[in-house]
């Protein structure tokens, strides 16, 4: 097995057992955010010390992502808590897609990392890369396909319901937009050389995309009121 696919398992799964973990405990969810937030300060220390070591920016980032996912979490559930309970607008079949959905949008986060690792925007001139880039990107394209064909099957149930779950509806062409944008920047910043304005800018829609795509799962097994079903 080459090093970067191991790096890569390594990576999905720890990443998938800390959100797991966390999302369980979400009566603790407030105590998780606030430990992986400070977990980030020794972290981003060593990231610094070992001059932006590619596998150091990467398990800094990737540690953000399981905050946001907590948070996005506990932020849906206190809207629940806010605005009521509704009502499950989706059969559960649909649901189970929408579990896969947020799975794929794990694995395409950590994918996406590992296209960053390995080009020229993980750390200066000096840095090493971690594997290959074209490696990295070829993976990371199957990935958004497996993401798009969850979205594609999880949004033809959700417009069948959309008379009777219109916020689910709308929350699902958010999510539909945000994807569309962060498609167009992650190809025009490919086929520029990955300019490091456009990395930016693609990192922080990736942050976008796996905070709607949490909350949009969350909300098809424990909706708030506004994206239950009526």
């Amino acid at each position: 097995m080459k090093p970067w696919a191991r790096y890569l398992i390594g990576a999905v799964t720890g990443v998938a057992l800390g959100l797991g973990g966390a999302v369980y405990l979400v009566r603790h969810a407030a105590l998780g955010i606030f430990l992986g937030t400070v977990a980030q300060i020794p972290l981003g220390g060593l990231t610094v010390i070992f001059d932006l070591h590619p596998s150091l920016v990467l398990a800094h980032f990737l540690l953000a992502m399981v905050v946001l996912g907590v948070a996005t979490v506990m932020a849906t559930e206190t809207w629940r808590f806010v605005a009521g309970a509704g009502r499950p607008a989706l059969q559960p079949f649909a649901r189970r897609v929408g579990v896969v959905l947020a799975l794929a949008g794990l694995v395409l986060v950590v994918t996406g990392t590992f296209v960053t690792a390995s080009g020229p925007h993980s750390g200066g001139e000096e840095i090493r890369r971690l594997g290959v880039l074209l490696d990295a990107v070829y993976i990371h394209v199957r990935a958004t396909a497996v993401f798009g064909i969850s979205f594609l099957v999880l949004g033809w149930f959700v417009v069948r319901e959309r008379l009777r779950a219109p916020g689910l509806w709308r929350a699902s062409l958010g999510l539909l937009a945000l994807l569309g944008v962060q498609m167009a920047v992650g190809e025009i910043q490919y086929r520029n050389h990955l300019p490091w304005g456009l990395v930016l800018v693609h990192v922080g829609l990736a942050a976008a995309v796996w905070s709607a795509t949490v909350a949009l799962v969350v909300a098809l097994w424990r909706p708030p009121a506004p994206l239950g079903a009526k």
